[in-house]
């Protein structure tokens, strides 16, 4: 080589045996080494000089037997050479439109070329039906979308975006933004610009794609498009698409402050046109108008301000609103085009596939605008193309590449494209032939057909655009063929499979992981869900917590209940002001009671009269001299150290009808004596801790389970995305109950509105649990720590509450309107709340006879947590609960799953793995069955006993129930879970014995 000047890391030479007199390659920063200069179809390379410039655009090298080659083309390019990397790519679409850019992220590389020289946005905007929001989020890119355009709901048919009631979600889309939004999500140099594909030519199983800068590129797929003149679809043999006869004006009126449009698609009929008036956003407006033209329009089409006129004097009898938006738009936001249809005969006899090319979109589908769709039916292309796609470019020989290799490709993408139209035909011909007679009747002038389309076929009409939109692309009659290829393609195997990362779900992924066994958990939301702040905390909790190795380092963050004896007193607000009386017992200043019996005497005294406040603290100071001791309040005398009880926060319950306190608990946590040891917690904080434990890795978000399968001795989990995780063990936190049979929750007949008041600085509420009932409600307010507050008002909603329960502004005027007699720090406390930090759901539960005849678990299938027991939260004990499931199943689970034979792993030593597995299940169930059966059943008991407002059950409340409802409490906290045991593994076998109530175990080991 003479006159060669290279720069490392690059390499430049003749890879065919070609001679390569002289070249000069100097590359720019974002070319990606190692690069090859090639001559092109068998010619000398003389003299080539690449100059300074970063080349980007990278594509298949086409005509030359180096197939692995990239074709790297730029202005300073040599046209009949090539300059790239090694390595090629599979896929070539051709044309920028949404269902190029729609193809979802199954790891296929694809280039893009668009003629023109920036990305095309042709209309300004579309109607984004709920069709296209399903491929949107198919694709993952719906939740950049939603925040940018606005939610339609029309005057005289509402489209309601709830799931359960089959709901219609509909947008007015930019089309520069998705267009936008679709580019960013792909690989830099994915789309070529300003690349005309003037012909496609055959190449044994590739196809040649002929640019007009003299470039050819060689593909194994090609995908057309390219628009209603599309060049694929002329190599098909499809026919150019035919002029409907009509043409649309479309505008978009950009405001410089809020339009004041309300969120409706308005739309008009009559004179022969029809117009639309959309707003994509509080600043944005887009309309169109469709005409038939005649022969004096030809001038109009040409020009905006004759458009504008012309559409002024067609509008009729509308809005002024309307008609000011038409006159203040700007004339290069206005354009004019002729709509045009392929007749629907073309797509059932004509090719939308042939070999290794295909077409989607405008190329495929031309239609008329009447519905809508054409957007949108682009995006459902583009989704189920990649699908259709992804097996046979996915699926690699493990050979050396050869003819017989090459051909099964070829053969497998032909089936891929086939399959493809066969879902797609009869889609298109639905579209285009329902749009067109849409049109025809809508714009219709004749007597009769405006007669029969205002007074009989206007609600038909309306109808088939919200018929349209339902079609769901992941429901056809091909997904159940899809399944094989989606195990080839993504088939992940995992050992225990978790699905829900609420409370439940995450304790017993760290509780496994403690136990040394891995776990997947499938959290369908995009982050950690922290929904209701936060929660009570109570004894057996703090036991799972610490049999987790989390309770230490929770306890530095939420305040303990102090450990004061309140004496009777009259009233809330004196009851605010004291201090219990306390003895000193030891050299720490720490008090305890003076005597238990006493203390168990007065503890529970109903608070009615001055009286009983002199003869109970009479009572007091006649213990004090019968132990004569000094006892006064936290005195230090020095005296032998004794068993002291530990401060913990106590229940004050008071009627808020009366403001009279009705009984107060104290919590002692002297272990000994089965204390209790109860904090408020708060939500998110527990679920970060629990996140940290676990390693990197653990939780999959974005990961929304749409069914489970048997297959074999495993499950297999289909996600929303796509995938397939195959797991010996799969535990239900949220979203696959139903699989074991149970029926959804059932309403109480009961709402909750939940809140944190955040104060700036110490909020001065003493670490006690205020409770009030009465008037029909029950509320309750919990400090956290020094800042935080939680609260909750329970109540019976009523028609007329409907609208409360989805306005946070709302909800705090209910719940100071149902506080009643209540301390002014508590009704403060609500006031200060941010409406951000409110929140109301209903309340529900399953029935408890569900849970005896019911199948908790089934096979290696199981459910914990709310997906288990959902309870009313009158306890407190739904997280305190979900967190003993967790610790109880790690512990279930450890044995069966630690135990591996000695021998390869073949069909009997599954089968013996599924039964341990299953066995551990139905040792869980069988503990944890009566468990949440009691907490159910009492739950629902003590909440309609608080929350009663007849006379007979108020009276028995205050009067007799309040000390045994308040220990209830108490007494349903006294449970233990018990601790996470390590199993020997192996060639140990483990018998072992839990006795819950000593809390000990008993472990003997013995060789097999």
């Amino acid at each position: 080589m003479v006159g060669l000047s290279i720069r490392p890391p690059f390499a430049v030479g003749p890879p065919l045996g070609h001679p390569l007199r002289s070249a000069l390659l100097m590359v720019g920063p974002s070319a990606r080494p190692p690069f090859v200069v090639a001559p092109f179809h068998g010619r000398s390379l003389r003299s080539a000089t690449l100059r300074g410039r970063p080349f980007s655009w990278s594509v298949p090298l086409l005509g030359h037997p180096l197939r692995s080659a990239l074709l790297m083309v730029g202005p300073f390019a040599w046209p009949p050479f090539a300059v790239g990397p090694p390595y090629g790519r599979s896929l070539l679409l051709i044309g920028l439109h949404p269902a190029d850019l729609s193809q979802p992220s199954l790891g296929i590389r694809s280039l893009v070329l668009e003629s023109s020289a920036s990305l095309r946005a042709t209309g300004f905007a579309f109607t984004t039906w709920a069709n296209a929001w399903r491929a949107l989020d198919a694709l993952g890119i719906e939740w950049r979308l939603h925040p940018q355009t606005t939610g339609l709901a029309m005057a005289e048919m509402s489209f309601k975006t709830e799931e359960a009631n089959g709901g219609h979600e509909v947008r007015c889309m930019k089309r520069n933004m998705l267009l936008e939004t679709l580019e960013r999500e792909l690989p830099h140099g994915t789309i070529r610009y300003s690349s005309k594909v003037v012909s496609v030519e055959d190449s044994g199983y590739f196809k040649l794609v002929h640019i007009a800068d003299g470039s050819v590129i060689k593909t194994k797929v090609l995908i057309g498009c390219d628009g209603v003149n599309s060049a694929v679809a002329q190599w098909l043999g499809l026919k150019k698409p035919a002029f409907a006869g009509r043409s649309a004006i479309r505008g978009q009126t950009i405001y410089k402050g809020n339009h004041g449009f309300e969120s409706k698609f308005y739309q008009f009929f009559g004179d022969g046109v029809r117009s639309g008036f959309i707003p994509s956003d509080d600043d944005v407006v887009y309309w169109f108008l469709t005409f038939s033209p005649s022969s004096k329009d030809k001038e109009v089409e040409e020009n905006p301000a004759k458009m504008k006129d012309f559409v002024l004097s067609k509008l009729g009898k509308v809005p002024d609103k309307v008609k000011t938006t038409v006159e203040m738009t700007e004339l290069n936001n206005i354009m004019c085009s002729s709509l045009r249809l392929r007749h629907p005969w073309e797509l059932l006899w004509g090719n939308i596939s042939k070999g290794n090319v295909c077409v989607l979109g405008d190329a495929f589908h031309p239609m008329t605008p009447d519905l809508g769709q054409g957007g949108c039916a682009a995006l459902e292309d583009g989704v189920t193309l990649a699908r259709c796609l992804a097996k046979a470019l996915l699926e690699k020989p493990n050979v050396e590449p050869n003819e017989n290799t090459e051909k099964e490709e070829y053969k497998r993408i032909e089936m891929g494209l086939k399959k493809y139209a066969k879902e797609r035909r009869w889609r298109g011909l639905d579209l285009i032939a329902t749009g067109y007679m849409v049109g025809l009747i809508q714009q219709g002038d004749g007597v009769v057909t405006s007669f029969l389309r205002d007074k009989m076929l206007a609600p038909f009409l309306a109808n088939l655009l919200l018929k349209k939109a339902k079609f769901d692309l992941w429901q056809t009659e091909e997904r159940e063929r899809e399944r094989e290829r989606e195990r080839f393609m993504m088939e992940v195997v995992e050992e225990v499979v978790i699905v829900g990362a609420g409370i439940g779900g995450l304790a017993t992924s760290l509780g496994l992981h403690r136990l040394g066994i891995r776990s997947l958990v499938l959290e369908s939301s995009a982050s950690l869900r922290a929904t209701g702040f936060a929660f009570t905390t109570w004894a057996n909790a703090w036991r799972a917590l610490d049999a987790l190795g989390i309770g230490d380092s929770l306890r530095q963050h939420h305040h303990q209940m102090l450990g004061e004896d309140w004496s009777a007193i009259a009233s809330m607000a004196e009851a605010e002001k004291r201090l219990a009386l306390r003895v000193s017992s030891g050299d720490d200043g720490e008090g305890s009671p003076v005597d238990l019996r006493a203390e168990r005497r007065t503890r529970w005294c109903s608070i009615r009269s001055p009286e009983k406040v002199a003869r109970s603290a009479s009572r007091v100071e006649r213990l004090r001299q019968r132990r004569g001791r000094g006892a006064s309040f936290r005195t230090r005398a020095s005296q032998p150290r004794r068993r002291t009880w530990r401060p913990a926060r106590p229940i004050v319950a008071a009627s808020s009808s009366t403001k009279l306190a009705m009984a107060e608990t104290s919590f002692k946590t002297e272990e000994a004596n089965g204390g209790h040891e109860v904090r408020c917690m708060k939500r998110k904080m527990l679920l970060e801790t629990l996140e940290k434990e676990l390693p990197h890795g653990t939780i999959r978000y974005s990961s929304k389970v749409i069914s489970v399968e048997d297959s074999g001795y495993f499950k297999l989990v289909h996600i929303a995305d796509g995938s397939v995780i195959k797991t010996k063990v799969l535990i239900g936190c949220d979203g696959v109950n139903s699989w074991l049979g149970f029926k959804k929750p059932a309403f109480v007949g009961r709402s909750a509105i939940r809140a944190q008041a955040i104060y700036k600085g110490n909020h001065g509420f003493e670490p006690k649990f205020y409770q009030f009932s009465g008037n029909g409600v029950r509320s309750g307010f919990l400090p956290s720590d020094d800042d935080v507050v939680y609260w909750f008002l329970t109540f019976t909603p009523s028609s007329k509450d409907k609208e409360v329960e989805e306005n946070p502004a709302k909800m705090k005027e209910f719940v100071l309107s149902k506080l009643g007699k209540v301390p002014d720090q508590v009704k403060t406390t609500v006031e200060m709340t941010e409406l951000n930090n409110i929140m109301c759901s209903s309340l529900r539960l399953r029935h408890p006879w569900e849970l005896l005849w019911g199948n908790i678990s089934k096979g290696n299938v199981c459910v914990l947590g709310d997906a288990f027991h959902p309870m009313t939260p009158d306890l407190g004990q739904g997280g305190c609960a979900a967190l003993e499931d967790g610790v109880t199943l790690a512990r279930c689970l450890a044995k069966a799953l630690l135990e591996k034979p000695n021998v390869e792993p073949n069909e009997n030593t599954e089968k013996e793995e599924y039964k341990r597995i299953e066995m551990g299940l139905k040792k869980f169930a069988k503990e944890r069955r009566w468990r949440g059966f009691d907490l159910i059943t009492t739950g629902y008991m003590v909440g309609l006993i608080q929350q009663s407002d007849g006379v007979v059950m108020s009276f028995l409340r205050d009067k007799m129930l309040a000390p045994f409802l308040a220990s209830l409490l108490l007494k349903k906290a006294k449970f233990d879970c018990g601790k996470l045991i390590k199993f020997e593994s192996v060639k140990r076998k483990v018998k072992f014995e839990i006795n819950y109530e000593s809390s000990w175990y008993n472990l003997s080991f013995f060789n097999s």
